[in-house]
């Protein structure tokens, strides 16, 4: 495969997170490329970064999907909601 063809659509800190990523990413349909066959993968835990690629035909498809994942409020039914995050105040 010509890796021009792909883009990066997250940078995840650690292997497991951009894992999870990908493992997301293709149980939603689209196809992500491997990390060990990804552009930026080196042996032995040397990156600080992990970069997440898929076909750039995907590119746009797969930003808005992780985007709608960092907000989770938008991908909710209008019924639920998330817990608060504001503290609440000490029972007497």
């Amino acid at each position: 495969m010509n890796t021009s063809a792909f883009t990066i659509v997250r940078t995840a800190r650690t292997e497991i997170e951009a894992d999870l990523i990908i493992a997301i990413l293709r149980s939603n349909g689209l196809h992500p490329l491997d990390l060990r066959t990804a552009s930026n993968f080196s042996f032995g835990g040397a990156d600080i970064s992990y970069k997440v690629e898929v076909p750039t035909a995907e590119a746009k498809e797969a930003k808005e999907f992780l985007q709608a994942l960092d907000n989770p409020t938008h991908i909710l039914p209008p019924s639920q909601s998330l817990p608060s995050s504001r503290s609440r105040k000490p029972t007497p």
